[in-house]
């Protein structure tokens, strides 16, 4: 059966993977939408990825959880801790940056599971304000951000020079 716990860093290599079927679903995303593509990953991304996370699981200002099952993680979340631009009311914001489940988790309720557990973390860190970033073709996950209480607040554009 499924479970939800916090990432370990022995969870590292099966993470990365993971990720990067997140990058190449982001990609098909963008094809089948017609939007501008993604920015092009750096060389090396998978390896700045996984110390990305071994940072975030570390720190106390970051909380990854993965889901498991078969033997195997399926699925994560990665929230971070940021320092807010100081002209704006909160010092620090919540940072939702990805939520990805394989295929066959998807729907199940395993993503609202993990962001309750998410928003748990936020709150016992007197965080009061929580941000993401969705891509424009991502209609189900808009929804899905939406009706856990997100709202659009801003268009954030791209100009490649």
């Amino acid at each position: 059966m499924p479970g939800i716990r916090k990432a370990r860093l022995r969870d590292l290599d099966e993470i990365v993977e993971l990720w990067k079927r997140f990058m190449d679903h982001q990609v098909k995303l963008e094809r089948t939408e017609g939007q501008n593509p993604l920015p092009r990953l750096r060389e090396g991304a998978p390896d700045r990825v996984r110390d990305y996370f071994s940072k975030s699981i570390r720190s106390r200002h970051g909380f990854v959880l993965v889901l498991e099952d078969q033997g195997g993680v399926q699925g994560y979340t990665l929230c971070r801790i940021q320092k807010n631009i100081p002209v704006f009311e909160h010092d620090q914001i919540g940072y939702l940056s990805d939520i990805y489940l394989e295929e066959p988790y998807r729907g199940k309720g395993y993503s609202s599971e993990m962001w309750s557990r998410s928003l748990e973390w936020f709150r016992e860190k007197g965080i009061q304000h929580i941000s993401i970033r969705v891509l424009s073709c991502n209609p189900t996950a808009h929804d899905v951000y939406s009706h856990w209480g997100f709202r659009d607040l801003l268009v954030e554009m791209d100009l490649d020079l």
